[in-house]
């Protein structure tokens, strides 16, 4: 087995499990959610379905389920592209802008999130270790799906 692999999973579950238990309990609001309106919200406020898919690496089925959901809370909408009626557009409405700030005001621009990370750093170059961090983990969801649509068409 790999060291790598199951490390980083086991990061995945600790991070996932201490995001769930404070964004769910304050902001009624997932991990994967959250990262996905903040996605829309740090762009100023619309993306295309597709881009945001390939941004979180997830599957066609698993974006549109989210977005789906996130319809329902209405704090999102999806409309056609006005230039091209293949693609949506997700936007966040105003509710949904409301949930992003919130969490960003509490957890991210105080930066809540980023003191726990870099005290996980054992290093006095903890900006070095963040970006190393930070290039393996797009590394490493860029892999997995390479992987993953390769074995869709049958040669992975």
């Amino acid at each position: 087995m790999d060291d790598v692999f199951f490390g980083v999973k086991r990061a995945h579950l600790a991070v996932n499990a201490w995001a769930l238990a404070r964004l769910k309990k304050q902001f009624g609001v997932t991990p994967a959610r959250f990262d996905l309106m903040r996605l829309i919200y740090e762009r100023n406020f619309q993306w295309i379905q597709s881009e945001l898919r390939m941004r979180l690496g997830v599957a066609r089925a698993t974006i549109s389920r989210m977005l789906r959901s996130l319809e329902k809370l209405g704090w999102i909408e999806r409309k056609p592209n006005p230039w091209d009626r293949r693609t949506r557009d997700c936007l966040l409405t105003y509710e949904g802008r409301r949930v992003v700030a919130s969490v960003m005001s509490a957890l991210i621009w105080p930066k809540v999130i980023a003191k726990i990370v870099d005290a996980s750093f054992r290093t006095t170059d903890v900006d070095g270790e963040r970006k190393a961090a930070e290039w393996l983990a797009r590394r490493l969801v860029i892999a997995f799906a390479m992987r993953r649509e390769s074995s869709y068409l049958g040669m992975g």
